[in-house]
């Protein structure tokens, strides 16, 4: 699993202390929701992640909400560094050296994420290997190999691929009012004198959590299970009620399907589809789907979308969009068993009060 020694230290407040608090470090950040605060704590809880995916957390909101305070802030407890925050990369070898380098991969002020980098990151949260040239040669290459959390922070909505979505934890921060911001000073000045006792607490969480992960059980797993799952096995730890993770966690998951459709006109255009079907059922074949979903778009505005115009590119789009639909109550079957010419039939299904995504998952923790 990942401890300190993944992590730079430079100073003696860096160092874990015991008998400290997690809620102290909510006096320096914008937590003032609670579940603004479970999911910050979570994903600091998740960089220690032993396996799995880390989560990707997406912090937003509008200018004067100490998005990168809160950011630098929730970077610092565990990886403190000159740079905390820095401009996103121009390419995926930029992208390889910063997440080798780094702790923790930490991005500010994000206006979108391009489509490249989307892929590249939800692969560094999973684990993966970049092959990159090596400058100034033709032949040569680089391999870099890396597992790291990611933070990005921005003013509009970061993330819009449903991949990045269905990984990320979005927290979208208020505007500190003039009476209750602070100087740069105070929050520095008082954030480092606690570090150490924020630290301790937090590891101590971290142990309670590995004790406990081998008899945590879980009914059913969310997306992002082994995530889930080691928050909940360090839970006894939290500074709040057990349950009280998975409830946030969830309904940020739903918040963050319906953003996903949202911002999808394929998504968008079949919720609309299967909100007017009377039955609530639609059947046939991806061309007829096509064809439905056409006629609710006019075509010069297709071409702005790059709107699929094939069976296969719709069924490359669908297979991407089909976590954020069933969120949202939309069911996408495929069936080739019931005709003869193994015709790939499609099912789509509509029923709202079937939120699928919200599953209650039974915990014990030990």
């Amino acid at each position: 699993h990942r401890d300190l020694h993944s992590f730079p230290t430079r100073r003696s407040s860096d160092l874990p202390e015991q008998g400290g608090s997690l809620d102290t470090l909510r006096r320096f950040i914008n937590a003032r929701e609670d579940a603004h605060w479970v999911l910050m704590i979570a994903w600091l809880v998740g960089v220690f992640l032993p396996k799995g995916s880390f989560p990707i957390l997406l912090l937003q909101g509008s200018q004067g909400s100490a998005k990168s305070t809160t950011a630098t802030l929730l970077r610092n407890v565990v990886d403190p560094a000159t740079v905390p925050l820095s401009a996103p990369p121009r390419d995926e070898r930029e992208l390889a050296i910063t997440a080798t380098n780094s702790g923790i991969v930490a991005f500010d002020n994000l206006s979108g994420v391009h489509q490249w980098l989307s892929d590249a990151l939800c692969r560094i949260a999973t684990g993966a290997g970049f092959r990159t040239r090596t400058l100034h040669t033709d032949a040569d290459e680089q391999l870099f190999e890396t597992r790291s959390p990611l933070l990005l922070n921005g003013i509009d909505e970061i993330a819009s691929r449903a991949d990045l979505l269905d990984r990320g934890i979005g927290v979208t921060l208020s505007r500190i009012s003039d009476e209750q911001r602070k100087t740069e000073e105070e929050v520095q000045t008082g954030f480092h004198a606690a570090h150490g006792a924020i630290l301790g607490a937090l590891l101590t969480a971290i142990s309670r959590g590995l004790r406990n992960l081998p008899s945590t059980k879980l009914s059913s797993l969310p997306r992002m299970a082994d995530f889930a799952k080691f928050v909940i096995a360090c839970e006894p730890a939290l500074p709040w009620k057990p349950g009280t993770f998975m409830r946030e966690y969830l309904d940020s998951r739903q918040q963050a399907a319906v953003v996903s459709v949202d911002n999808d006109p394929v998504a968008q255009t079949l919720l609309r589809m299967a909100q007017g079907l009377r039955p609530s059922i639609w059947e046939g074949r991806a061309e007829e789907l096509l064809s439905e979903l056409n006629k609710r778009i006019p075509f010069d505005r297709r071409e702005a979308m790059k709107w699929p115009t094939t069976p296969a590119s719709l069924g490359k789009w669908l297979r991407r969009a089909e976590p954020s639909l069933l969120a949202v109550g939309v069911t996408l079957t495929e069936d080739r068993s019931r005709n003869r010419a193994r015709t790939r039939l499609l099912r789509v299904e509509y029923s709202p009060d079937q939120q699928k995504l919200l599953q209650w998952p039974e915990q014990g923790a030990a």
